[in-house]
């Protein structure tokens, strides 16, 4: 003990902890045998007093100690006394779900015990470090360090005071919007089950998905669309967590309009990193929201704004940093797209950093003892329903195009033309209009939809004749090249020829049909139909994913051509 001060390593410590309330530690109270913090990282720390040879009082703190401690983690340093106190902290327990006891304990030599499991966090690290390099070093008299403590104790009744007025408020404020878009996204994935199957990838991009290639790349509504479907029980159980944890806290805190806001936000900078740096076909999810609202909480938290009292502000920080990290290494499990989860953290972050998530709000301490209406009430209120239009907007917007509701099969048809007099084929309406291509120079190719993203792929070639007259035989000879190009045509390893193609003629020999059926890899199917008349040699392809309505020979039956 130094020659300068009449304490001892138990009020130094206390001095440490106390003076650190500039970085968030709270002093919740002090008597002479044991004194109580509350750290930023969450932790309660408890320093209790001892003497040497007074077993029963270091027994006596170390029980109230532990006490009224419910839950979280609790770390427990019996200070001063000697070595013989050791053997009784290591017969210390304190159980409950959710409970974490940490031992320590550090004599008046400033020797240092660790009990197993007990790791210091900064603050008491630092704390530990300097009693136990100037053990008992305290420059204060008695009167000054009762001056300090009781100037501690009022510091910390007022923030205590603080932040119950605070979570005072934020209880009062019931998540409406969380909750409301938690439940559409229950209800989109109920209905994925009706419609298909969350892993019918025809189901997924009919009612909304982001699709990487195809006319459906640029349909503005998916990005947003996207973010309300989800692949698996497991996938949408744990995005609704964190929309309910961290969303509800947020919404309370910030309103339901800014919330919707940043929700918007994240889910369209999660969709378009995902778009731009994946190379998924087909994307859904919420997690690019999800990611935002962590992002956007741990940027309030960080930020010397004020909108947080210091102490609920340090443990949220901690706190978010703990779940963003699970949830970074989340990121590297196959089938999960990196991008989106960090293109909606940075669009949730930049909107916090600049402000724009927080615009119009006043500092905790106000908003708990100032008036009730807000200054930018209305624009605040205003972007909260655009965002909440352009959310719903887009999901009713992109049923309605493509009616997820329907089989392909089942809904309206329409006919396309060939490129040649007379010729046409009618296709399922939502398979939209097709993709034209001059292969060579007199071959026409139409192009609809693909297996990768949607139930069918159908192709048409068209090479139109030349006007001139034919003759049977000159036909015949046209059939005859178009029979072996089409029967000795390499498909590639997927697609597997069934049975022997099937010849018919027409009973004045100007038409020739050629119909090839085949096996596709994973269970589809296909039919083909060639069919050589005197106008053009029309080639149809019809391959259907497993499990869908047949539509192949609707599709031939509809094929019309000029005699």
């Amino acid at each position: 003990m130094s020659d300068t001060s009449p304490f001892g390593v138990y009020e130094q410590l206390i001095w440490e902890l106390g003076s650190r309330d500039v970085r968030g530690v709270l002093m919740l109270g002090c008597t002479p045998e044991l004194a109580r913090f509350a750290l930023p990282d969450g932790a309660v720390v408890v320093v209790v007093r001892h003497l040497a040879g007074d077993p029963d009082l270091l027994r006596g703190n170390l029980q109230r100690a532990i006490a009224d401690h419910g839950h979280g983690r609790l770390q427990v340093i019996a200070a001063g006394g000697d070595e013989a106190g050791r053997d009784l902290l290591k017969s210390v327990r304190l159980r409950g779900f959710g409970v974490r006891l940490e031992l320590f304990a550090i004599d008046e030599a400033g020797s240092l015990w660790t009990g197993p499991g007990a790791k210091a966090g900064r603050d008491l690290g630092s704390a530990l470090d300097e009693v136990e390099r100037k053990p008992g070093s305290l420059r204060l008299g008695p009167a000054e360090f009762d001056g300090w403590l009781q100037e501690r104790a009022t510091s910390a009744r007022e923030a205590m005071g603080k932040i119950q007025a605070y979570q005072q408020q934020l209880a009062s404020r019931q998540p409406w919007a969380t909750w409301s878009l938690a439940v559409v996204i229950g209800v989109v994935f109920l209905l994925q089950q009706l419609w298909g199957g969350p892993t019918s990838i025809s189901t997924l991009v009919r009612m909304g998905a982001v699709v990487g290639e195809g006319a459906e790349a640029l349909d503005w509504w998916r990005p947003i669309s996207s973010s309300f479907l989800h692949g698996s029980y497991m996938h949408v159980g744990g995005n609704l967590l964190v929309l309910v944890l961290i969303g509800g806290f947020l919404e309370r805190m910030l309103g339901w309009a800014r919330f919707l806001a940043l929700w918007l936000v994240s889910v369209v900078g999660g969709s378009m990193a995902a778009i731009f740096f994946s190379d998924a076909s087909v994307m859904i999810g919420a997690s690019g929201g999800g990611w935002g609202l962590m992002c956007a909480a741990g940027l309030i938290a960080a930020l010397p704004s004020g909108l947080v009292p210091p102490l609920l502000a340090a443990r949220m920080k901690t706190s978010i940093g703990q779940v963003l990290l699970l949830n970074l290494l989340i990121s590297f499990v196959p089938g999960i797209s990196m991008a989106a989860h960090l293109g909606g953290g940075g669009a949730g972050a930049a909107w916090a950093l600049l402000g724009v998530a927080t615009f119009g709000m006043r500092p905790a301490a106000h908003a708990t003892s100032g008036p009730t209406v807000e200054p930018m009430a209305g624009p605040v209120k205003l972007a909260g329903v655009l965002a909440a239009g352009v959310l719903l907007g887009a999901l009713v917007f992109g049923w309605v195009q493509d009616q997820p509701w329907l089989s392909m099969a089942d809904g309206p048809w329409t006919e396309h033309t060939l490129g040649v007099p007379g010729a046409a084929v009618s296709l399922p309406e939502a398979m939209g209009e097709p993709e034209e291509d001059t292969v060579l120079e007199g071959l026409i190719q139409y192009g609809w939809g693909n297996l990768r993203t949607g139930p069918y792929a159908v192709t048409v070639e068209v090479v139109p004749n030349q006007p001139k007259v034919l003759t049977t035989l000159k036909l015949f000879r046209q059939y005859r090249s178009l029979k072996e190009a089409r029967l000795t045509e390499d498909l590639g390893d997927q697609v597997t020829r069934t049975g022997e193609a099937v010849e018919t003629e027409a009973e004045d020999g100007m038409e020739f049909r050629l119909v090839e059926r085949f096996t596709i890899a994973g269970g589809g199917r296909g039919i083909r139909h060639s069919r050589a008349t005197p106008t053009a040699a029309i080639s149809v392809m019809v391959m259907e994913a497993p499990g869908v309505d047949p539509i192949a020979e609707r599709v031939i039956e509809s094929l019309k051509t000029a005699r």
